[in-house]
């Protein structure tokens, strides 16, 4: 992260917890781009792989919170707009 010591312990550990899970973050998306660089290249090769998570398994490919499928997310999106 390129904290020097004196910059360590000056931060609270809530913003220590914050910039770790920035970075965190930061490479996660990395890591997707690369995995959609590689997803596209096999599907060039001709693979039978249909998704870039089937190649490659990144966190937060699976998190999908309860009540957010898409087609909840559409049921949702048109009582909204029929509210209006």
């Amino acid at each position: 992260m390129g904290l020097r010591p004196q910059e360590f312990y000056a931060i609270s550990p809530r913003d220590f917890e914050l910039m770790a899970q920035g970075f965190k973050n930061g490479r996660v998306d990395q890591y997707r781009q690369t995995r959609n660089i590689m997803f596209t290249m096999a599907k060039l090769w001709g693979s039978k792989i249909n998704t870039p998570a089937e190649l490659w398994e990144l966190p937060g490919d699976r998190d999908v919170p309860e009540g957010q499928s898409d087609d909840e997310l559409k049921k949702l999106f048109e009582w909204l707009k029929d509210s209006k």
